[in-house]
Parts: C-alpha cells; structure tokens; sequence
C-alpha cells in the first residue's frame, strides 16, 4: 500500500517524461520492480524499502515504440541522478545519455552518476 501511494504521488510522476525516441516512466506497483531486474539482470527490485521510506525514486527508460520493453533503470534521490545503467550494470549509450541529460534539465535534476 505505502509502495503504491509512493508511486503514485504528484511528486513522482511529475518526473516522468516522453520525447519521440526515448520516454521516462514510473513503476505502478512493486512487480515493475521484479520485472525490470529481472530483464535487465540487476538488483533494482531490492529498492522498494528505499522508495517506501522516500530516500530515492526509480524510473525506467524505455524506447518510445515499446513502453513495455526494459532498456534502463534511473536512481534519483532528492534531485540527483544517482544511477542509470541498463542490462547486466552497462553504461547508457551516447544517446541514452544525452535523453537523461535533457531530462534532468528539464526536471531541473542534478546530473550526479557514474558512467
């Protein structure tokens, strides 16, 4: 219940964002959570306590074409970008980068990851 109001909450979805090629969105529920880890081979699914409790939100990139599709996950706590990395812990692309960068601006968030 707390995961979902979490997610939900103006301040949340409020960070997500679409572009033609590339779209940020929020998970709705937990199992997003499970899903996106397990496609993308990393440990995101262990966050909910962290997004429960407030201390960072997490979104997925996704292709613009294929919502559904796991591409890379995003770790924002306050209003820093803290992770972006896609299947196995890889590096964002060049493009992918230059959308996070877009959005970070636009969402007036702080470019503070590794690459």
């Amino acid at each position: 219940k707390e995961f979902l109001e979490r997610v939900s909450s103006e301040d949340y979805k409020s960070l997500e964002y679409k572009k033609k090629e590339f779209t940020i969105i929020s998970p709705s529920e937990m199992q997003d959570l499970i899903k996106e880890g397990n496609e993308l081979s990393h440990c995101v699914a262990s966050y909910v306590e962290a997004i429960t409790t407030k201390r960072c939100k997490i979104f997925f990139l996704r292709k613009s074409e294929d919502l559904d599709s796991s591409l890379a996950t995003v770790e924002v706590r306050g209003h820093n970008i803290r992770q972006a990395r896609g299947y196995a812990n890889r590096a964002l692309n060049q493009g992918e980068r230059d959308f996070i960068a877009e959005w970070a601006k636009k969402k007036e968030l702080e470019l503070n990851y590794y690459y």
